[in-house]
């Protein structure tokens, strides 16, 4: 009985393996790949941040648009001053029409100072979030044109 107990120890022994293992492991590959994909990013974020520079410059020169000028249709933006026949200041349309407009376009510019351009939900999200911004105030800006 002694002698089958002595087997089993034995065999239950921790085993002795044989595997090597390389100390030094090739970085290089991996770096370079890296720096692929930051170079890449890079020159997406330029690029989109250049269509977006343009698609905020036409919102912001259509805001502009917002004055009393020779597009506007002054018998809509202008009221006679009574005290003085033939004198005409603005009845204050136009004025709230961009101060309201000018408020909501740079609310939005400041939500996307730090938005990662180069995710392209964020991205196409922010041009149809600008076209948006642009097309609401033509729809006020249209009726007061000549």
């Amino acid at each position: 009985m002694k002698g089958v107990l002595i087997i089993i120890l034995i065999s239950f022994g921790s085993p002795v393996y044989s595997q090597t293992f390389s100390p030094y492991v090739s970085r290089m590959p991996l770096i370079n790949q890296m720096a692929q994909v930051g170079i890449y990013k890079q020159r997406l974020y330029d690029s989109r941040t250049e269509i977006i520079q343009n698609n905020v410059n036409i919102v912001s020169k259509n805001i502009e648009l917002f004055h009393i000028g020779n597009h506007i249709n002054g018998d809509l933006v202008l009221k006679e001053r009574p005290e003085e026949p033939g004198t005409y200041v603005s009845n204050g349309i136009i004025e709230k029409f961009k101060s309201k407009h000018s408020g909501i376009f740079r609310n939005y510019l400041i939500s996307i100072a730090n938005v990662d351009f180069t995710e392209d939900y964020l991205f196409q999200r922010i041009i149809n979030n600008l076209n948006e911004i642009n097309n609401n105030a033509m729809l006020d800006l249209k009726p007061l044109l000549k």
